[in-house]
């Protein structure tokens, strides 16, 4: 299933990506599919998870970082 199979049919859905990349990195990336993700998505949620910056009243983050 790809993000525009969900987005044809669920035009109202947003997308979300977590990743533990910098955005900055993600385009660097030699992966031809990342722009086009990238594109394609409504909210990126980017950068590592670090334990010790747990934080668990974060809307959709596990960290404060």
């Amino acid at each position: 299933m790809t993000i525009q199979y969900v987005k044809q049919r669920l035009p109202e859905t947003k997308i979300y990506l977590w990743t533990g990349y910098y955005y900055e990195e993600l385009l660097k990336s030699s992966n031809p599919k990342i722009p086009l993700i990238l594109k394609e998505i409504d909210v990126l949620i980017d950068g590592p998870y670090i334990e010790s910056l747990r934080d668990v009243t974060l809307k959709m983050r596990g960290s404060s970082n």
